[in-house]
């Protein structure tokens, strides 16, 4: 069974009628219920045209904004993914952050501490070289 045959026998289920007797095969079932449709389509009256053009464009627009609210929504939990993957990327610099200020400032505090060794390793060299020019 081809793919038009598929089609053809669907929409013949689909329909709550047949046309044609039990021997019709489908593609003649198919005909005759698309001629039933064009008859009734030329029945119309042009506010009727109106009206089903207007429903079916209203159908086709609330299709696409469904597929458009569902490709927005999968955006948005990729946006979602980057941003708790950005914010445990932050955290852990601010921990390198704060391991590298703590090491900087233990750095400031012994280099503190030699600078004042060494000023007073330096006064009593002077204090030293004093005494002895004296």
């Amino acid at each position: 069974m081809s793919i038009r045959e598929k089609f053809i026998h669907y929409i013949i289920t689909l329909s709550s009628h047949r046309l044609g007797n039990d021997k019709t095969t489908l593609s003649s079932e198919f005909s005759l219920q698309k001629n039933a449709l064009r008859q009734r389509w030329h029945a119309l009256l042009g506010i009727e045209k109106f009206l089903v053009g207007t429903c079916l464009a209203l159908g086709i627009l609330v299709c696409v904004q469904f597929i458009w609210i569902i490709v927005l929504s999968c955006q948005l939990y990729a946006i979602s993914e980057q941003t708790h993957i950005q914010q445990t990327r932050i955290a852990q610099l601010e921990q390198s952050v704060k391991k590298h200020n703590n090491l900087l400032y233990s750095a400031s505090n012994a280099m503190d501490d030699i600078e004042k060794k060494w000023h007073d390793l330096h006064f009593r060299v002077l204090e030293n070289t004093w005494k002895i020019n004296k």
